[in-house]
């Protein structure tokens, strides 16, 4: 899933498109470098115009040009949709830009539309994203018959030996980070983008791990005759 996303960065030829959802290929508009071009190519005009209402033709480009820097933002034009972006500052501010990869397909609803939510804000609030995919977290664990305090579901996950170490290691990032988020203390991820966006594609790693491996299985093996089923086995 996460193969199929590209976050969307400023001035680069491929990301994810906020309209189309495709990955494809982005051209920039910059006005401070379009004036430039309209710049250099007035000079050239100049050289072969003498007249003086050429002249002020010239001055018009010109002033246009210095408006347009001045009051006009920046724009990507998806190539597969032919819709735009806008951006200021080197930020996506038009359409509500996606940062982070969907989630997992097989996360419960309620916690799909937590993720969702956490994804809306993270450019503008990283910290409370990731207190949301904490959250996230913690629904997790219940949907999966564990407590609800993550510190003791991930001891009974490592007790039953349901996780491996990085599973472990993925729980652990999100608890601690998701928690820092609520009470700061020695990790201040107030502006942190790129530690929120981490840990959306650790919420999916786990969800992945967690739940879709287990129904690809499962998928497998109920298509098993009864009667080779191991737990119908006397022996």
């Amino acid at each position: 899933m996460e193969n199929n996303f590209k976050e969307p960065k400023f001035n680069t030829t491929h990301f994810t498109c906020p309209h189309c959802q495709a990955v494809s290929q982005m051209d920039f508009i910059i006005p401070s470098e379009m004036k430039q071009r309209i710049y250099a190519n007035l000079q050239d005009i100049r050289a072969y115009i003498l007249g003086e209402n050429e002249q002020n033709r010239i001055n018009a480009v010109k002033h246009i040009a210095d408006i347009y820097e001045k009051f006009s933002n920046s724009f990507a034009i998806c190539i597969n949709c032919k819709k735009i972006s806008i951006w200021v500052d080197e930020k996506m501010v038009y359409p509500k830009p996606r940062l982070t990869p969907p989630p997992n397909k097989d996360l419960p609803d309620d916690i799909k539309a937590d993720y969702e939510e956490a994804s809306l804000i993270v450019q503008d609030s990283p910290r409370g994203a990731c207190a949301l995919l904490r959250l996230a977290l913690q629904k997790l664990m219940i949907h999966l018959e564990e407590d609800k305090n993550l510190d003791k579901a991930i001891k009974s996950l490592i007790d039953k030996k349901i996780i491996n170490e990085d599973l472990q290691k993925a729980l652990d990032s999100v608890r601690v980070i998701g928690n820092s988020a609520v009470h700061p203390n020695e990790l201040d991820i107030k502006d942190n983008k790129e530690i929120a966006i981490a840990l959306f594609k650790i919420i999916n790693y786990i969800s992945e791990k967690m739940l879709t491996d287990k129904n690809k299985v499962n998928e497998i093996y109920n298509i098993l005759p009864e009667t080779a089923k191991r737990e119908n086995r006397k022996d």
